[in-house]
């Protein structure tokens, strides 16, 4: 690229120098061409002049003849004569020459005739002589704007010739590296750069092209890493999102089943856990599953021990499509076994507060009210052995009759309260104090007594198994005494994640009036029982076909105690 702009300079020196030269040394061989006509007009006149002086022979015509031969041979037109001079002018100053040495002798030899003569044919000779050097200067004038022409022309040639070859061969391989600079810094590395006329600017786009090619790579890699770095950062934030979500969902005021499903469906938002679910070592419990379950045939990806303290209470199962994070979910099981040997051991707490409690109010029933009414008992006994030898007084028959039905159902009804609080003093849970209760209660029936229990282990507070204990004894007790069954069935399961059933039902006679003393006084306590689970007491009964008895409510309710 240098050497060829340097050759189109030395090109456009040479080319202006040759046209600055050839102008000047036109200019230079032109200065004389006025001078030369001046000094040929001015032959003209002195050869008028000379005719006054052809006949006198004086001193003045010699000085005049004297003053034509030194303007004849002057330099002006002697030395015009040249190698550029027209040979046709040269001849014609020859001519002149000449012609003055006969026009010299006339006036010499004072003929002032034969000079009139021949002044005018001398005359016209110096002219034709004046004209051929009007022409020839005029040629070299013509010449010289030609060669200006010629020269200008070619300058322009030559100039736009370099301007289209620079645009192609230097200003497109530049915008071309432009264009191809600004790709690179908006980050786009796929350049089109091709061999060029100048091997300078052929190296220059290779070098672009394997910056290109380098950086390319070097940014491929570098966005490789940051898409790595992104997705493990986009992962532990979720990660961690989902753990302070699945805390969150542990820490809750519901149903220790509830948070534990609400937990385990948390853990199924992260994208590569589709299922969840906790297996607990308790047979009789059942497994706690998301809200979306788990497939029977899907085997868990990864099995967790959910322990604490040496303590094992079960398994977290998972299943994934791609490797799991051991150490989260290590951690989110260790938070769910804690979760629930706390929750284990407040039930206990609770529920063994709340027997103690009724353990207290049993011995203070015993010792106040059941001495109570045993005293009114034998009282009522004593009355009527008084009248044995009297008649008891008609107005005071029926008073004495319903005192003693008051008395004896008041102290039945005390025992039957009493066993109760006897029977769930030494029960750790709701399952083992029914399954307690039938059996206690299958003593004195002789039809079979069924216990359907789904309700999983630790679903209910320890506030609410008294409530459920009861209704279903009071219900059992009733069928027993007056349905005349031949099977009585409890069941127990979970009809949806916020509500609990509870029947008990038999094929007995029926309830075919429950305004009777004795139902109304059960149904009362179901009623109150049922009040205080914020649920409701449902009786299905026809003559012949037996009754059903249902309790529902929600699981999450706060049992109320007597204030």
């Amino acid at each position: 690229m240098t050497t060829t702009l340097l050759r189109l300079m030395l090109i456009f020196v040479v080319i202006s120098a040759g046209l600055s030269t050839f102008s000047i040394v036109n200019l230079a061989y032109s200065l004389g061409d006025a001078r030369v006509i001046n000094a040929s007009g001015s032959l003209r006149m002195q050869s008028y002049r000379l005719l006054f002086f052809a006949n006198s022979g004086s001193q003045q015509a010699l000085q005049k003849i004297n003053e034509f031969e030194q303007t004849l041979y002057s330099d002006a037109l002697a030395g015009h004569g040249g190698f550029f001079t027209p040979k046709e002018i040269e001849d014609q100053y020859q001519m002149v020459v000449d012609k003055w040495q006969n026009m010299k002798q006339y006036i010499l030899l004072e003929d002032s005739r034969s000079y009139a003569a021949k002044l005018i044919p001398f005359v016209d000779m110096i002219d034709h002589m004046v004209l051929l050097m009007e022409q020839h200067a005029k040629r070299k004038l013509i010449m010289l704007a030609v060669s200006l022409a010629v020269g200008l022309l070619i300058m322009l040639s030559m100039a736009f010739w370099a301007i289209r070859f620079a645009k192609r061969n230097l200003t497109t391989p530049l915008d071309d590296l432009v264009v191809a600079s600004q790709r690179i810094r908006n980050r786009e590395f796929e350049l089109q750069l091709g061999q060029y006329h100048f091997a300078e600017l052929t190296e220059v786009a290779g070098a672009f092209q394997q910056s290109a090619n380098d950086m390319e790579e070097l940014y491929r890699d570098l966005q490789s890493r940051v898409d790595q770095k992104t997705e493990a950062l986009s992962k532990a934030n979720q990660e961690l999102v989902i753990a302070n979500k699945v805390m969150t969902d542990l820490r809750g005021n519901q149903n220790i089943h509830i948070r534990l499903s609400a937990a385990l469906t948390t853990i199924t938002e992260l994208e590569y856990v589709q299922y969840a679910r906790i297996h607990l070592d308790d047979l009789m419990a059942q497994d706690i599953e998301a809200h979306n379950g788990w497939p029977k045939a899907v085997e868990p990806s990864l099995i967790l021990p959910l322990s604490h303290d040496n303590s094992d209470v079960g398994e977290l199962h998972l299943y994934g499509q791609c490797s799991l994070s051991k150490p989260l979910f290590e951690q989110l099981a260790n938070m769910i076994s804690r979760t629930l040997l706390i929750q284990k051991s407040e039930d206990e707490r609770q529920q063994y507060a709340l027997l103690d409690e009724r353990a207290t109010i049993a011995r203070e029933l015993h010792d106040s009210l059941g001495q109570v009414l045993a005293f009114l008992k034998i009282q009522t006994n004593l009355l009527r052995k008084g009248f044995k030898d009297d008649p008891i007084p008609q107005k005071a028959q029926t008073p004495l009759v319903a005192i003693e039905e008051g008395v004896s159902t008041a102290y039945r009804q005390l025992r039957e309260l009493l066993t109760t609080f006897r029977l769930t003093i030494n029960e750790p849970d709701l399952h083992s104090a029914l399954v307690s209760m039938v059996e206690h209660l299958q003593k004195d029936c002789t039809a079979p007594i069924t216990l359907q229990d789904e309700i999983p282990r630790h679903y209910l507070q320890p506030a609410q198994h008294i409530h459920i204990l009861q209704v279903a004894r009071e219900a059992c007790i009733n069928a027993i005494k007056h349905a005349n069954p031949t099977k009585i069935i409890i069941g127990c399961r979970v009809v949806s994640p916020e509500l609990v059933s509870i029947t008990i039902s038999d094929d007995g006679v029926g309830m075919p009036d429950i305004n009777h003393k004795e139902g109304h006084f059960g149904l009362g306590i179901m009623q109150e029982r049922a009040a205080r689970l914020d649920g409701q007491i449902n009786i299905e009964t026809s003559a012949g076909h037996g009754t059903t008895i249902g309790l529902t409510f929600p699981a999450s309710a706060v049992a109320k105690e007597r204030t």
